[in-house]
């Protein structure tokens, strides 16, 4: 059930009105109800994983048990279904072996959001995370539909009291949630899935795309994964706004920024704070001495690739992520005030741009003939197109600056009804050129 699908439409539609008309002390029971429809709609089978999951957290917060155990048995459907053929390979190809992988069919949506979010609920109440609360409420901070799939991932004192204590159907946030909500949408079906009719297939035939394509593929797909992602997170946004919740910013202007560092500290958010928070500072962070810092910088970025997906193309982005962060770290590029912000910047979207290629590629022989095919292209033939292209990206690069939820927020917070009615306008017209079914949201996948 997509944000941007018909179903989804009428699923919120029901969900809020029985909120309206619910007693208060019933609303952890509905949050409950509905989010796991909204799960199971997708796949019934699939959503007993999650029961499974969140039973592990119900059990963890009544009884301390082994850590090292009760994140081994959170993190073992992950395992399963997203890593296991990938291990075998990995085996067959240093072994010489032929072990059969296994038929596992698609990867439960959003399992590896779910499992994240787990993870900072035992992390956290078992640190100093002491507010008080039910197991509906803790299955809640689990479930809750709107970041369920994608996030944003919030730790337990970001949603869960939220949840218990502020949750609602708001009259007087309904205006803006709809208008945030529409802003995804725009984002989502005009221009991400747009964008990926243009560039999925080039992708998915380089050996018998143009130079010219993988010139069009290599620009516009970082703003396909920007649009795509960044739309879902202000559908989230809008619809949680909606209930009286408020959801982080997930995404800060990113390709404005001037370092790999600060790219990721604006491009999605939640995870690059909970790899920060779970991996890298218990790893040594920053406290250990400069190489063993470089090192665990190193770790965190290879495990972000391969949280991405199972194959040597993600481990291989996170690696060089890791080594570009590295390097900015010995040669104090953020600190050198000596650059132009917009020569760091244009430097930064070479090196960002590139990368996204290796993320997007199906394999190690795929990146090396795209950047070889690519890299053989006679400007001076195309002279014209180029340059058309490279325009079209800049514009995308440049209303970045205004892609912010605390600018919407601003935005949308004057002359509210006529926004209101051409938000909702947007709305109807994206359902009516996406059929009702728009593309599935890459980061599902992930």
């Amino acid at each position: 059930m997509l944000f941007s699908s018909i179903e989804f439409f009428i699923f919120f539609i029901v969900f809020s009105i029985v909120s309206i008309k619910i007693d208060r002390k019933y609303f952890g029971l509905l949050i409950l109800i509905g989010s796991y429809f909204f799960y199971a709609y997708n796949n019934f089978f699939h959503s007993l994983i999650l029961i499974y999951l969140s039973s592990i957290a119900l059990i963890q917060k009544k009884k301390n048990f082994n850590i090292i155990l009760i994140l081994l048995l959170i993190l073992l459907p992950l395992i399963f279904y997203k890593y296991i053929n990938f291990f075998l390979k990995i085996f067959n190809d240093i072994f010489n072996f032929n072990l059969e992988y296994y038929n596992l069919g698609s990867i439960p949506l959003g399992l590896s959001f779910i499992t994240f979010t787990i993870i900072a609920y035992i992390v956290d109440i078992r640190k100093n995370f002491n507010f008080p609360h039910t197991n509906i409420d803790c299955l809640n901070y689990i479930f809750f539909f709107p970041q369920l799939l994608a996030g944003p991932i919030l730790r337990p004192s970001e949603l869960l009291i939220q949840l218990k204590t502020k949750f609602k159907f708001n009259t007087s946030k309904l205006s803006l949630g709809i208008s945030i909500f529409s802003v995804g949408m725009i984002k989502k079906v005009i221009f991400a899935d747009t964008i990926g009719q243009i560039v999925d297939p080039t992708f998915a035939n380089i050996d018998s795309a143009s130079s010219f394509d993988l010139w069009v593929a290599f620009f516009l797909f970082p703003h396909q994964i920007y649009f795509d992602f960044s739309g879902y997170t202000h559908m989230a946004i809008g619809l949680a706004y909606i209930l009286n919740i408020e959801l982080p910013e997930n995404f800060k202007s990113p390709y404005l920024t001037t370092s790999i560092t600060n790219f990721w500290k604006s491009w999605h958010i939640t995870l690059s704070r909970w790899i920060r928070d779970y991996i890298f500072i218990p790893l040594g962070g920053s406290r250990v001495n400069f190489s063993r810092n470089l090192l665990n910088i190193l770790i965190a970025m290879t495990l972000s690739g391969l949280w991405h997906g199972a194959n040597y193309t993600f481990i291989i982005w996170g690696i060089l992520n890791g080594l570009l962060i590295c390097i900015e770290k010995i040669f104090k590029i953020n600190e050198n005030i000596s650059y132009k912000k917009y020569i760091l910047i244009s430097l930064n979207l070479f090196f960002i741009f590139h990368l996204w290629i290796i993320f997007r590629s199906e394999s190690l022989f795929d990146i090396h003939n795209f950047f070889i095919k690519m890299y053989q292209f006679n400007f001076f033939t195309n002279f014209l197109n180029f340059i058309i292209l490279i325009i079209i990206s800049l514009i995308f690069i440049f209303f970045q600056k205004y892609d912010r939820t605390d600018f919407l927020i601003k935005f949308f917070s004057k002359n509210i009804k006529i926004k209101l009615t051409i938000s909702i306008t947007l709305v109807f017209l994206c359902l009516f050129l996406s059929g009702g079914q728009s593309q599935k949201f890459i980061y599902f996948d992930f």
